[in-house]
């Protein structure tokens, strides 16, 4: 059954701003809508998404955190494919290991 890009529009409006899971499930709802299945915008929706993870990340960094949400932190990371050499998750990983030593 087709979905109604008049509805996407509609939800995606009332979702408000802000809402990426939101417009994550938009964006996969367009594909399946329009029959597209383009390796370039899967690709291109990871580095969206590694990029929010950096932004999410440095504005984290020197707040105070518990353990569980730093571990949280690194798996999403780890969940993006993120470099081992990533400035944010080296970060997070040494706080990690100094909070449990």
């Amino acid at each position: 059954m087709p979905v109604d890009l008049l509805d996407l529009k509609l939800s995606q409006d009332e979702g408000g701003e802000g809402d990426e899971d939101e417009d994550e499930r938009v964006a996969a709802k367009t594909r399946r809508a329009l029959n597209v299945d383009i390796p370039e915008v899967d690709i291109s929706d990871k580095v969206i998404q590694q990029m929010r993870w950096n932004d999410r990340a440095r504005e984290n960094q020197g707040q105070f955190l518990t353990l569980q949400e730093v571990q949280d932190i690194i798996e999403e990371g780890v969940k993006l494919d993120l470099p081992e050499h990533n400035e944010y998750l080296s970060y997070y990983k040494d706080q990690r290991h100094w909070s449990m030593a």
